[in-house]
């Protein structure tokens, strides 16, 4: 919980040992580099530009959050569900 005027301990980090798999670690970072998150660091080029599916998973990720009227704290999950959504339409 962030507690407004105290300065530290508002937030920690919690996490299950064995949790952060590389391919976690991978879309976490590629979401924050996507929403300007990860400082002056730009987002690297993808080999062919029309295959990159950021664009689609940011709309797809967003239109989720639409869905729960604007509420926050689910950002991860909906990129997550976003990209799992795009993967099942690429296999048809």
């Amino acid at each position: 919980m962030n507690f407004p005027g105290i300065a530290n301990g508002n937030w920690r980090w919690r996490l299950k040992d064995g949790a952060l798999t590389q391919e976690l670690v991978l879309r976490l970072r590629s979401i924050t580099v996507t929403y300007g998150r990860l400082g002056s660091c730009e987002p690297p080029a993808p080999r062919c530009p029309e295959d990159d599916p950021t664009p689609q998973i940011a709309r797809r990720a967003y239109e989720l959050y639409e869905r729960r009227d604007r509420q926050i704290g689910q950002a991860v999950e909906d990129w997550l569900r976003a990209q799992q959504k795009l993967k099942l339409q690429a296999k048809r």
